[in-house]
Protein backbone atom coordinates (compact mmCIF):
# COMPACT_ATOMS: atom_id res chain seq x y z
CA UNK A 1 0.00 0.00 0.00
CA UNK A 2 1.24 3.93 -0.81
CA UNK A 3 2.97 5.16 2.00
CA UNK A 4 0.21 7.82 3.20
CA UNK A 5 -1.62 8.51 6.21
CA UNK A 6 -5.10 7.67 5.27
CA UNK A 7 -8.10 9.29 6.92
CA UNK A 8 -9.76 5.68 6.87
CA UNK A 9 -6.80 4.26 7.44
CA UNK A 10 -4.99 1.37 6.25
CA UNK A 11 -8.26 -0.44 4.86
CA UNK A 12 -7.70 -0.92 1.00
CA UNK A 13 -7.32 -4.61 1.34
CA UNK A 14 -10.75 -4.94 3.13
CA UNK A 15 -12.26 -2.39 0.85
CA UNK A 16 -11.36 -4.14 -2.21
CA UNK A 17 -12.67 -7.14 -0.98
CA UNK A 18 -16.26 -4.78 -0.86
CA UNK A 19 -18.30 -5.04 -4.39
CA UNK A 20 -18.46 -2.27 -6.26
CA UNK A 21 -22.25 -0.97 -4.95
CA UNK A 22 -21.15 -1.16 -1.77
CA UNK A 23 -17.84 0.87 -2.11
CA UNK A 24 -20.57 2.95 -4.10
CA UNK A 25 -22.78 3.38 -0.98
CA UNK A 26 -20.09 3.84 1.51
CA UNK A 27 -18.42 6.60 -0.91
CA UNK A 28 -22.38 7.68 -0.55
CA UNK A 29 -22.42 8.29 3.40
CA UNK A 30 -19.47 10.70 3.20
CA UNK A 31 -21.16 13.23 0.57
CA UNK A 32 -23.94 13.13 2.76
CA UNK A 33 -22.40 14.66 5.47
CA UNK A 34 -20.67 16.51 3.49
CA UNK A 35 -23.83 18.23 1.96
CA UNK A 36 -25.52 17.78 5.06
CA UNK A 37 -22.51 20.30 6.60
CA UNK A 38 -22.28 22.53 3.45
CA UNK A 39 -24.15 25.53 4.59
CA UNK A 40 -23.44 24.85 8.21
CA UNK A 41 -19.74 24.06 8.85
CA UNK A 42 -17.48 24.38 6.14
CA UNK A 43 -14.82 22.43 8.04
CA UNK A 44 -16.66 19.46 8.51
CA UNK A 45 -18.49 19.69 5.11
CA UNK A 46 -14.85 19.58 3.65
CA UNK A 47 -13.91 17.35 5.98
CA UNK A 48 -15.97 14.72 4.67
CA UNK A 49 -15.40 15.65 1.13
CA UNK A 50 -12.13 14.71 1.44
CA UNK A 51 -12.73 11.21 3.37
CA UNK A 52 -15.22 10.62 0.25
CA UNK A 53 -12.02 11.56 -2.35
CA UNK A 54 -10.25 8.87 0.16
CA UNK A 55 -12.64 6.48 -0.80
CA UNK A 56 -13.26 7.89 -4.42
CA UNK A 57 -9.55 7.06 -4.71
CA UNK A 58 -9.59 3.28 -3.46
CA UNK A 59 -12.43 2.29 -5.24
CA UNK A 60 -10.44 3.63 -8.50
CA UNK A 61 -7.62 1.71 -7.70
CA UNK A 62 -9.61 -1.32 -6.85
CA UNK A 63 -11.54 -0.98 -10.08
CA UNK A 64 -8.00 -0.29 -12.34
CA UNK A 65 -6.51 -3.46 -10.53
CA UNK A 66 -9.39 -5.72 -10.72
CA UNK A 67 -10.07 -4.96 -15.03
CA UNK A 68 -12.72 -2.90 -14.51
CA UNK A 69 -11.27 0.46 -15.79
CA UNK A 70 -14.95 1.40 -17.28
CA UNK A 71 -15.54 2.67 -13.83
CA UNK A 72 -13.22 5.14 -13.20
CA UNK A 73 -14.77 7.78 -15.62
CA UNK A 74 -17.91 7.32 -13.88
CA UNK A 75 -15.75 7.92 -10.98
CA UNK A 76 -14.08 11.07 -12.18
CA UNK A 77 -17.67 12.45 -13.26
CA UNK A 78 -18.72 11.79 -9.74
CA UNK A 79 -16.19 13.41 -7.91
CA UNK A 80 -16.55 16.58 -10.55
CA UNK A 81 -19.98 16.94 -10.03
CA UNK A 82 -19.48 16.63 -6.30
CA UNK A 83 -16.85 19.17 -6.24
CA UNK A 84 -18.77 21.58 -8.50
CA UNK A 85 -21.58 21.40 -6.25
CA UNK A 86 -20.12 21.80 -2.56
CA UNK A 87 -17.31 24.50 -4.40
CA UNK A 88 -18.17 26.18 -6.98
CA UNK A 89 -20.87 27.39 -9.00
CA UNK A 90 -22.68 24.50 -9.28
CA UNK A 91 -22.76 24.26 -13.20
CA UNK A 92 -24.35 20.70 -13.11
CA UNK A 93 -27.56 22.07 -11.08
CA UNK A 94 -26.84 19.30 -8.58
CA UNK A 95 -29.02 19.32 -5.89
CA UNK A 96 -29.11 17.57 -2.28
CA UNK A 97 -31.42 15.39 -3.30
CA UNK A 98 -30.29 14.28 -6.78
CA UNK A 99 -26.77 14.15 -5.61
CA UNK A 100 -27.73 11.54 -3.01
CA UNK A 101 -30.42 9.55 -4.73
CA UNK A 102 -27.15 8.71 -7.04
CA UNK A 103 -25.35 6.80 -4.33
CA UNK A 104 -28.44 5.35 -2.73
CA UNK A 105 -29.69 4.26 -5.95
CA UNK A 106 -26.82 1.52 -5.85
CA UNK A 107 -28.10 -0.35 -3.12
CA UNK A 108 -30.54 -2.16 -5.86
CA UNK A 109 -27.71 -4.04 -7.21
CA UNK A 110 -26.37 -5.76 -3.62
Amino acid sequence: MDNVNYQHGDIYDEWNNFSFPMQMLNIGSEVSRAIKWKDKNKARSEAAFFRALELFHFTVRSSYESGYRYRIKELGRAKEVLYDYLFEDNKYKSDPASLIKYYNDFITLI
